[in-house]
């Protein structure tokens, strides 16, 4: 409706067209993210930051605290194919395998690549003390902190205090567990940040683990979903990754995953499953003063101060202005603007950090769950799927 009648928006504050959504990205003074600074319980961070020096300081932070996007896609691989041989290996000819695509798979995957950013530190972040047997047994508890952290910047709002408690007491752990590793992350990071001080590496690694780890777990299990909805897709795609695999000659063991050629088109893949259920459907932004908002060739929509703008990205992804047949799947589609391919992250200088780094991960998992021996198809179990808040926490899936 808003997309079609563009004149509801000053009503509504909510864009839904391509190119006022987009206008609104850009505008990141007039459209600020100051929206989610009330949400932020772990501490101040560049997402909910005003443009300014303050917020170009601390992105580039996160950008240098990141290892490059091959060198996640890398590592996400290596763990992934262990995760998929350990499911592998207990399949019984006849009868169906289940396991939680999120604990046991998305989950600890991507964590264990994030992980990599810290270096030697990233270990004694997970066992946070000496008392814990191993840094797998404790991980469960430091990805539900960064869960619920993450889920807070959406629902903080409209939170229960039930919730708002959950997600300040994991916001402190959080904090705590950061604060005694900074001697390690100084060490560990003194190559990559040597200019910084302990309040930004602290600030840093917070930020970077609770924004990054939940959303990219979540565009996984979305990315998955979309997937099993189309079986032929996914025949397709098992068949693909198989000829890659038996066409490696590579002695690391990664055969598909470092087919160029697979992951380029697996890429485009990732994206358009992404198009029809992004992770972020809806941004809003805060008003600071009264701002006015191209509508394309109608009048512009004046945005009153104080109001909060809901950004439709959902809308905007499937607006035939902005692509034709939106309502087709159709990897590798031709877009008004190139950069509209990676709209699902954003738009313009304040774009995910880390999108191509997301990408690649979402690659390599992909990957490995099209190694599996059979089609995966979601559990035949009425409660397969559990969600906490925006988070999905459980998708029993089997093959």
């Amino acid at each position: 409706m808003v997309r079609r009648w563009p004149l509801t928006t000053p009503w509504f504050a909510v864009a839904a067209r391509r190119d006022t959504v987009v206008d609104a990205f850009l505008r990141s003074s007039s459209f600020t993210h100051t929206s989610h600074r009330p949400n932020l319980v772990a501490g101040e961070f560049a997402i909910g930051l005003p443009d300014g020096p303050r917020h170009a300081r601390q992105r580039t932070q996160v950008e240098e605290l990141l290892r490059s996007a091959t060198q996640l896609g890398r590592t996400c691989a290596v763990v992934a194919g262990g995760r998929v041989r350990s499911v592998a290996g207990a399949q019984a000819a006849t009868t169906p395998v289940s396991f939680d695509l999120v604990t046991e798979y998305l989950a600890p995957v991507a964590w264990r690549a994030m992980q990599s950013c810290f270096g030697e530190a990233g270990q004694a972040l997970v066992r946070d003390g000496p008392g814990a047997p191993s840094a797998e047994s404790v991980e469960p508890q430091l990805l539900r902190d960064l869960r619920h952290v993450g889920a807070h910047l959406l629902v903080g709002g409209v939170a229960t205090p039930a919730v708002q408690a959950r997600a300040e007491a994991s916001a402190a752990a959080l904090r705590r567990r950061i604060t005694r590793r900074t001697s390690a992350l100084r060490g560990a990071l003194a190559s990559r940040m040597p200019q910084a001080s302990d309040d930004d590496l602290r600030r840093s690694a917070i930020g970077l683990m609770w924004v990054a780890h939940p959303a990219t777990v979540q565009a996984g299990v979305n990315l998955v979903r979309e997937l099993l909805a189309r079986p032929p897709l996914q025949e397709s795609l098992r068949k693909r990754v198989a000829q890659a695999r038996d066409a490696a000659s590579h002695g690391t063991g990664l055969g598909p995953w470092l087919a160029v050629d697979l992951r380029s088109e697996l890429a485009d893949m990732v994206l358009e499953l992404l198009r029809f259920r992004p992770p972020f459907p809806v941004l809003s932004r805060d008003v600071p003063r009264d701002a006015l908002l191209a509508l394309a060739g109608d009048q512009p929509a004046r945005i009153a101060a104080g109001r909060t703008m809901k950004l439709m990205v959902i809308g905007a992804l499937f607006d035939e202005r902005a692509t034709t047949e939106p309502a087709r799947f159709r990897p590798g589609r031709l877009w008004q603007d190139p950069d509209d391919r990676y709209l699902v992250f954003g738009f313009g200088p304040r774009r995910c950090p880390a999108t191509q780094h997301v990408l690649e991960m979402l690659v390599s998992l992909l990957i490995g769950l099209l190694q599996l021996p059979r089609p995966v198809r979601l559990a035949r179990d009425r409660h397969a799927m559990r969600h906490d808040g925006p988070a999905t926490v459980q998708m029993r899936v089997e093959f």
